[in-house]
């Protein structure tokens, strides 16, 4: 039955909708992250996924397509009264990245034989200037990586291995070696996880260049010293954010774009404050226009929509 993440620890039961409420009913009492699937029929499956708590989403998959459905829908078009469920808790870089999977359309496949085939893979991919996320299916790994006009985002990384879940490829290279299944998919632009998916990149992409132009002016010692502060101010709010020399690490999964929003602005309004102690509030906020100035159209536009601007953080 198990159509993603086959790696991972999962319980299995054949169950009643009844049954079904009470796994769903976990998720939100403990506030956690997975996934549940429901062989509905012998060809349809039910997909779930929960973020913190929170239905992320609810698919059917058929053997052609992948459709949202509504939430009153769930335990309809079963064939029997009981059908075999399972459950899997996530990490919040796999739950997100199925997420943008269930809402994107396939747009090509091949399959890799060895090793040789998938460095070959690789640097196509950065020769074409690929725009992809890729789904990855072997014997003993799947996931997802995305990648952006041929680069691989390393946040975006999720393989299911034997020896559990991998954030990179590196760490995964081992079960890479073939044979395996590529699928390129092409999130809905307008679709919910692109559109979270699409800010994570930009709010961390102008992070990242706002914290390297603070270590030219300051030096490691007070940007260690900026990390530190900035991830003890993220501990009380529980996002999967953290702050690494001059990289910006979110693993969260937000199932709102207003969530991610919420979670970003104050992270940037405490790192100008912070940055503005140190060299001054005139040139924090030079530091705040220039590197957002620097950051694709885009991604300019995006952020803009959602109010995360040098002005405002700058007030």
């Amino acid at each position: 039955m198990p159509t993603f993440y086959r790696q991972a620890q999962e319980d299995k039961f054949t169950g009643s909708p009844a049954y079904l409420e009470s796994r769903q009913s976990a998720f939100r009492n403990d506030q956690a992250s997975g996934l549940i699937e429901i062989q509905a029929t012998a060809e349809d499956r039910i997909v779930l996924l929960y973020a913190d708590g929170l239905l992320a989403g609810s698919y059917r998959l058929g053997p052609d397509a992948r459709t949202r459905i509504p939430a009153r829908e769930i335990a309809s078009g079963w064939d029997k009264p009981e059908a075999p469920i399972r459950t899997v808790s996530l990490p919040d870089p796999a739950g997100r990245s199925l997420w943008l999977a269930l809402e994107s359309r396939t747009v090509g496949s091949q399959e890799v034989r060895d090793a040789a085939g998938w460095n070959r893979f690789i640097e196509s991919s950065g020769e074409n200037k690929l725009s992809a996320l890729v789904e990855i299916n072997s014997e003993q790994c799947d996931g997802f990586l995305h990648v952006q006009n041929g680069l691989i985002q390393p946040t975006e990384t999720i393989l299911s291995t034997p020896r559990g879940f991998l954030h990179s490829l590196a760490e995964a290279q081992a079960y890479l070696a073939g044979p395996l299944n590529i699928r390129l998919l092409e999130p809905e632009s307008a679709s919910l996880p692109c559109q979270c998916a699409l800010l994570r990149l930009s709010a961390t992409r102008w992070g990242n260049r706002l914290l390297a132009r603070y270590l030219e002016l300051v030096g490691q010692r007070l940007l260690q010293t900026l990390n530190s502060k900035l991830n003890s101010m993220l501990v009380p709010w529980q996002w999967n954010i953290q702050l690494t020399n001059v990289n910006i690490i979110d693993r969260h999964f937000f199932p709102k774009v207003e969530m991610a929003v919420q979670a970003y602005r104050a992270l940037f309004i405490t790192m100008n404050e912070q940055i503005a102690e140190v060299i001054g509030g005139m040139l924090a906020r030079r530091l705040l226009a220039e590197t957002y100035s620097q950051l694709e159209p885009e991604e300019v536009m995006l952020l803009e929509s959602r109010t995360l601007t040098p002005v405002v953080f700058a007030e």
